[in-house]
């Protein structure tokens, strides 16, 4: 780190690195989460993205609250990682769902077999 000194000893350096690296892990769970949730949105959708929000954040307390005392601070990016994770899995089942049931529009090459016959 680049602020080690003073009081913020090697110890306080190699803890903030723990952190930095658990909340790491959340990242493409995060970025990916954002865009299907986007995806559910487009399909006219706002009850299944909030649903897995809620849950997601059920996931990140109970998590956090399970791993605090084996892991101390750790704890709580690792229960982020996980609700984050949870909630974007919830939502990516939802779209792919809501993705398999939806009428998709006639293609120029359905119409022109519906022509010819």
């Amino acid at each position: 780190m680049l602020l080690g000194g003073g009081k913020f000893d090697a110890q306080a350096v190699a803890v903030t690195a723990g952190v930095l690296a658990a909340f790491a892990l959340s990242v493409p769970f995060d970025a990916l989460g954002h865009l299907v949730a986007r995806g559910l949105y487009a399909t006219h959708n706002t009850l299944l993205p909030v649903a897995a929000a809620f849950a997601g954040f059920g996931i990140t307390v109970a998590t956090t609250l399970a791993l605090v005392n084996a892991v101390g601070v750790l704890a709580i990016p690792l229960g982020f990682t996980a609700g984050t994770a949870v909630r974007t899995v919830l939502q990516g089942m939802a779209l792919a769902r809501r993705i398999r049931s939806a009428e998709l529009p006639a293609t120029r090459g359905d119409v022109e077999a519906d022509a010819a016959a």
